[in-house]
């Protein structure tokens, strides 16, 4: 859900979602409340010790602005660094307080998601963005999501490179 100013403009626009930084860009994640933004995000969080830096940009609700051409996500004041868990509270969590998005995940019904997915894409305030839908609640989303990255821009450790990437495996099924 996107609330705010009309999405030509430049002024932020206050959306429900969480986005987390992975490397030098991130995703961010929409779904219904309760459906586990949170929880794949702290996932994520928890594979730092990976070879990425991962950090919270904003939990809950995120400002988000087009500028050149790219989406930008910053965190509101209130809620820097701090991440919901449910049955746990607000816990603090490494976190940087803006990031260029280059990537959507939505969490959905389980029978929503594709087994074999076809590139996806979805736009945000005039930005076209990579897609993936990954099940509500599912106990494997950061590795899925990480595997994504992976499949899609290996080596490149920056989700900038998908668009490119699913654009060429699209044109060539055409």
């Amino acid at each position: 859900m996107i609330r705010g100013s009309a999405t030509g403009s430049a002024a932020p626009v206050l959306v429900q979602g969480t986005c987390v930084l992975i490397g030098r860009t991130a995703v961010l994640i929409r779904g219904r409340p309760g459906s586990g933004k949170s929880s794949l995000a702290a996932g994520l969080l928890h594979q730092t010790c990976s070879r990425r830096c991962i950090r919270l940009v904003a939990d809950d609700a995120v400002h988000l602005r087009p500028a050149s051409g790219r989406l930008i996500a910053v965190c509101p004041a209130p809620i820097s660094g701090l991440l919901e868990l449910r049955g746990v509270g607000l816990v603090a969590t490494a976190e940087t307080d803006r990031a260029v998005v280059s990537a959507v995940v939505d969490l959905v019904a389980a029978d929503r998601v594709d087994r074999l997915p076809e590139p996806a894409f979805t736009r945000l305030l005039c930005i076209e963005l990579p897609r993936l839908a990954l099940p509500e609640r599912g106990q494997l989303n950061a590795a899925l999501l990480l595997a994504w990255f992976d499949r899609l821009a290996p080596g490149q450790g920056s989700v900038r490179h998908l668009a490119g990437a699913a654009s060429l495996h699209h044109s060539i099924r055409a």
